[in-house]
This record gives structure tokens, C-alpha cells and sequence, in this order.
């Protein structure tokens, strides 16, 4: 539920704030849309200041003092001993076939123009890309539970989603439909990055957990940046258009899709099981 929820929290924020900054951009112009949104980092900074936070130990307790960079390998160490974690930390990585907001603000500003430089395209899209990424886990969550084989489940269906999104905005012949397809590629990418989440949370140990949420953030940065190179290179020398690079993108998805497919078929006899070995003897570690 606490994933459900902030996935849907930021994809609303993402559906509204592209509609106003499009808006904004579109009839304000850009400069008075960049000065609107420093002053909302301004003020985001400032409510930080009364957030109340729980302690974290008991007065009198002393916590071991660790480097990020050590929590990191800690995580990695993890999760190379624990194969079926390791796919689940590389889910989000995973999606990054193609980098959508490069191809968004292609599109807005070369395929479908509309305002300065395609700003109120790009309002139209991210907007559509939010609401997609709003009705995404919402669905999902309607129409299965919150079993571990159901969670698997879900996210194969996204790499499916994902691959129909790009595949339907490879086609796009107009604005509608290119805000359809991204409606339709965030749906998958809402569901996968909120279940396989809820997996990470159900499956890894508590005093493991912010480790390896550590290396799946890290990853999916690196892999982040890495999309949008190969993004910004393959619009550059393939010489087909955002529309042919998105095609290649949803062509690049199968193979995420047959691995997580080949690797729930797998699990499918011993999920249980898998998860009680790796939980059991951590935990005993743990007692006096």
C-alpha cells in the first residue's frame, strides 16, 4: 500500500506539473516557467525544515557508523549471493530500453509543435506520461493481489505494457496517439517499479533492506545515464527519427521480458521456499 501510494503521489504531482509548466511555458514563455519552478524547489526545501522524523535508536544506544560507500558494497555482496534479489534490484534498470524524456522532448519539438519550441507538446505528454503512471499499480492492484506469484506476474505483464507503449508510439502519425502510447509505456513502467519495490520490501531482510534499495537506486543511475547516451546517439546516427528509435526501443524490451518470463518459470515451484532460506539464516545471525 505505502508504495502504491507514493507511486501514485508522484505521478500526480508529474501529470499536474507538466500540464501547468506546459501551460505556463506555452503562454508565459519558458524564462517565467523556470523562474515558477526554482521557486517551487525553494519552497519544497522549506516545508523539509517541519518534518518531525522518529528516532533512530533508543536513548543511550549507539549505532555503528558506516560510509555510504560501504552500505553499497554490503548491498552488492548481498545481493550477488542471492540471485533471484539480484533480478528483482535490476527490474527498474531493466526498463531503461530507451530513454523516454529525451524522446519526449524530441517529439515535442520536432513532430508535434505546439507553443515556443513544442513547450505546450511537452506539457501534453508528460502529463500523459503522469496519469499513465498514476493508473498504472492502480489497476494492477484492482485486478490481482498482493501474493509474491501475483507481484511476478505483474511485472511480466509490464515489460509487456512497456513493449506495446514504445511499439504504439513508434507508429504515432499524431499528438493523441503519442500521448496515448506514453500514457500506455508508463503504465508498465508505474507497475513494475511499484511491485518489484514490494517484492524487495517482502523478500529482503530489514537490516538489509536500505542496502539494497541503495544499490537498486544506483543502478537504475547508471543505467539511467546510460540510456540517455544511447538515446541521444541512436537519434543521431541511425538517421531514423524519434519514431524509429522508439521502435528499437520496444525491440530492445523483449529481451528483459524473455529473462524475467525464463526466470518466474523457474520460481514458480519454489517461491516459498527461496524465500525462507535466505531469510531464516540472517536472521538467526541476528540473535544473542
Amino acid at each position: 500500500m505505502a508504495n502504491t501510494l507514493g507511486s501514485i503521489t508522484w505521478s500526480a504531482i508529474l501529470a499536474l506539473g507538466a500540464a501547468l509548466g506546459g501551460l505556463t511555458a506555452a503562454f508565459f514563455g519558458v524564462q517565467t516557467a523556470l523562474i515558477i519552478d526554482a521557486a517551487t524547489f525553494f519552497i519544497s526545501g522549506a516545508m523539509t525544515t517541519v518534518i518531525v522524523l522518529p528516532a533512530d535508536k533508543e536513548e543511550g544506544e549507539e549505532t555503528a557508523v558506516s560510509s555510504g560507500w560501504a552500505d553499497f558494497v554490503a548491498g552488492l555482496r548481498y545481493v550477488s549471493q542471492q540471485p533471484r534479489i539480484g533480478l528483482i534490484t535490476l527490474v527498474k534498470s531493466m526498463m531503461e530500453t530507451g530513454h523516454l524524456d529525451t524522446l519526449v522532448a524530441v517529439f515535442a519539438a520536432t513532430i508535434f509543435p505546439l507553443g515556443e519550441d513544442g513547450a505546450l507538446t511537452m506539457g501534453i505528454l508528460f502529463a500523459a506520461r503522469g496519469v499513465g503512471a498514476v493508473l498504472g499499480p492502480v489497476v494492477a492492484n484492482r485486478l490481482g493481489n498482493e501474493e509474491t506469484k501475483t507481484l511476478q506476474r505483474a511485472i511480466g505483464i509490464g515489460f509487456g505494457i512497456i513493449i506495446a507503449g514504445w511499439l504504439l508510439l513508434g507508429v504515432a502519425p499524431s499528438l493523441p496517439l503519442a500521448a496515448g502510447a506514453l500514457l500506455l509505456r508508463s503504465m508498465g513502467g508505474s507497475i513494475n517499479w511499484t511491485y518489484s519495490s514490494a517484492l524487495l520490501q517482502m523478500e529482503v531482510p530489514d537490516h538489509y533492506l536500505g542496502r539494497v534499495f541503495a544499490l537498486d537506486i544506483a543502478l537504475l543511475t547508471f543505467t539511467g545515464s546510460l540510456s540517455i547516451w544511447l538515446t541521444g546517439l541512436a537519434l543521431d546516427k541511425l538517421g531514423t527519427g524519434p519514431h524509429g528509435v522508439a521502435l528499437l526501443a520496444a525491440l530492445v524490451t523483449v529481451g528483459p521480458l524473455l529473462l524475467w518470463l525464463t526466470k518466474m518459470w523457474d520460481w514458480s515451484s519454489g517461491v516459498t521456499a527461496t524465500a525462507v532460506t535466505v531469510i531464516k539464516p540472517i536472521e538467526k545471525e541476528q540473535q544473542p
